[in-house]
C-alpha cells in the first residue's frame, strides 16, 4: 500500500550563488553602428513609409502635409531625442495640421525603440539595444536633406 503522509525531507543549507561577471559595455553609439550609410538609409525608409499614408489622411482631412509640417515633426522629434519639450514645434493654429504633426511624431517616435541592434558580451550572451540617440539624429538629419532635395526638384 503506498504511503500518502507527508514526506520526509531533509532540507540542505542553501548556497549563496556565484555572481557571474559581467564584462561593462559602455552604451551603444553611433560609431559602433556597423556600415552606417546603409543603416541610415534603410531607416529613413522606413521613416518615409510611416509618413507616406498621412498625405490620405491629409486629404480626408481637406488640407494638405507640406513641408513646413514635415520639418516642424523632424524638429519635434529631434528636440525629443535631446530631451527637449516637442510641443513648440507641433503647435499651429490649423486643428488638422496639428493633429497630422502629432499623429507623425507618435508614429515616428516608435522608430528607434523598434530597430535593434546588437552588442556581443561574451560567448553566450548579447545584449539587445536600442538605436542610439547619436545615430538617431543622423537619420533625421538625412530624412530632412532628401525632403528638401525633393522639395526643389521641379
Amino acid at each position: 500500500m503506498r504511503d500518502f503522509s507527508t514526506p520526509r525531507l531533509k532540507i540542505l543549507p542553501s548556497t549563496k550563488p556565484v555572481p557571474v561577471p559581467m564584462p561593462i559595455q559602455r552604451k551603444l553609439s553611433a560609431r559602433d553602428v556597423p556600415d552606417q550609410k546603409r543603416e541610415i538609409q534603410r531607416i529613413v525608409k522606413r521613416l518615409k513609409q510611416v509618413i507616406t499614408p498621412f498625405y490620405e489622411v491629409a486629404g480626408r482631412l481637406n488640407t494638405t502635409l507640406e513641408t513646413e509640417d514635415l520639418s516642424a515633426v523632424l524638429d519635434a522629434l529631434e528636440a525629443e531625442a535631446k530631451r527637449s519639450s516637442p510641443e513648440p514645434h507641433l503647435a499651429t493654429d490649423d486643428d488638422n495640421k496639428a493633429y497630422l504633426r502629432r499623429a507623425i511624431f507618435d508614429e515616428c517616435l516608435l522608430e528607434p525603440s523598434s530597430v535593434l541592434f546588437h552588442t556581443t558580451l561574451g560567448p553566450d550572451h548579447v545584449r539587445y539595444e536600442a538605436m542610439p540617440t547619436d545615430f538617431w539624429l543622423s537619420c533625421l538629419a538625412q530624412l530632412r536633406e532628401e525632403l528638401k532635395n525633393a522639395k526643389e526638384k521641379p
